[in-house]
């Protein structure tokens, strides 16, 4: 999972799973619970690049200015900051962005931002 902040003008490349209807309540209320710091889940329209093609609708878990863990508008070391020393259910935050930056490299994608949090990781290790 990635951060997503509501953006008309952006997309978001990624993968989407279909759950199991009678495991679906289980996985999501896990996900709920791991994701209940500072964000929510909507419903949106997503579109298959690969086949088969079209749309449906997917939940996703979005950031709201809220979270005091928010820190969209920062500059780039403050997130970097954040990231070394935030911690979740699921881990701690600096592996979580060096797996999602190595699976965008071998997506074949650019993500300046996230590029560049991984780089100030790098930087800043004490």
């Amino acid at each position: 999972m990635v951060t997503l902040i509501e953006s008309q003008a952006n997309s978001v490349l990624g993968v989407a799973y279909r759950l199991a209807r009678e495991r679906s309540y289980a996985v999501l209320a896990e996900l709920d619970e791991r994701e209940r710091a500072g964000y929510e889940r909507i419903e949106v329209e997503i579109e298959f690049t690969e086949p088969p093609f079209g749309r449906t609708s997917a939940w996703v878990y979005q950031a709201r200015p809220e979270n005091p863990g928010f820190v969209a508008n920062a500059a780039d070391y403050n997130i970097a900051q954040v990231v070394r020393s935030a911690r979740g259910p699921s881990g701690d935050n600096e592996s979580y962005v060096r797996r999602l930056a190595q699976a965008l490299r071998e997506l074949g994608e650019d993500d300046p931002h996230v590029f560049a949090i991984e780089r100030l990781l790098d930087e800043t290790r004490e």
